[in-house]
């Protein structure tokens, strides 16, 4: 059993390796009359059209993942404390965009938000929006499985010793759903930085995200730059992957 799945976790290793190192090898040179040649022409082209580009989608990435990992964890701590039917049909909903199609989540918010009042329809905030509501469950499940182990006395010794609602949710709750807030927090942001089929029809001319400019050189044929706009997703999000994930070992150290 070990040799089996030892083969099978190498293997994949093997296909993951040559996966990137593909990515990495277009990105970096060129095939010309005299053969395979090393080219920083891309680089070059990618720095002069794309910078603009990563900052917004950085923004949008970090406001998502922000907002949407807060929303979570405290509907699964009201949940758990108030156990009250609102907050379970708020829960139900808020777990629904993550299970639907990324494409009728997008033209959703299109029908929704087309006219009226909140017409959004053309501007960064229903992107983000949008963002933001497909990764809530995870921010909820993460806090769920803390919560499991919290001991509600906690809120009722802080009552009893004068504390308000908002000093118990600062002072005990919220540091106690940080490994939660963290996790729902990267996977939100890496889920903006990676996603196209929910937003690829909400997004308005002049303001695209990184995903939107890979699938626009893939179309074109442009694979060089493409491949070195994927290799700048991979490594910002593998970089606040690693950030986190230090983070989280020094405060289970502490």
């Amino acid at each position: 059993l070990k040799l089996v799945l030892g083969v099978v976790a190498w293997s994949f290793f093997g296909i993951m390796l040559l996966q990137y190192g593909a990515i990495f090898f277009s990105g970096f040179y060129n095939y010309t009359t005299k053969g395979i040649a090393f080219t920083l022409e891309y680089l070059e082209r990618f720095k002069l059209s794309t910078l603009d580009v990563f900052a917004r989608t950085l923004i949008y990435a970090l406001i998502a993942g922000f907002f949407s990992a807060i929303i979570g964890v405290l509907i699964s701590y009201f949940n758990k404390e108030r156990d009250s039917i609102l907050i379970k049909v708020i829960e139900f909903f808020s777990s629904l965009p993550y299970i639907i199609p990324g494409t009728f989540f997008g033209l959703g918010y299109i029908l929704a938000f087309n006219d009226g009042v909140l017409t959004l329809t053309g501007t960064a905030t229903i992107v983000v929006l949008n963002c933001i509501f497909r990764q809530i469950s995870i921010g909820i499940k993460a806090g769920d499985s803390i919560l499991a182990r919290f001991d509600l006395n906690l809120l009722k010794a802080g009552r009893d010793l004068g504390a308000t609602n908002l000093n118990l949710l600062l002072d005990i709750v919220l540091p106690n759903l940080k490994s939660a807030f963290l996790i729902a927090f990267i996977n939100c942001f890496i889920a903006t930085m990676t996603t196209i089929g929910a937003i690829i029809f909400l997004i308005s001319p002049g303001a695209n995200v990184a995903t939107v400019v890979l699938f626009n050189y893939v179309s074109q044929g442009e694979y060089g730059l493409a491949s070195i706009t994927a290799l700048a997703i991979t490594l910002i999000t593998f970089s606040l992957n690693i950030l986190v994930v230090k983070f989280l070992n020094n405060g289970e150290k502490e």
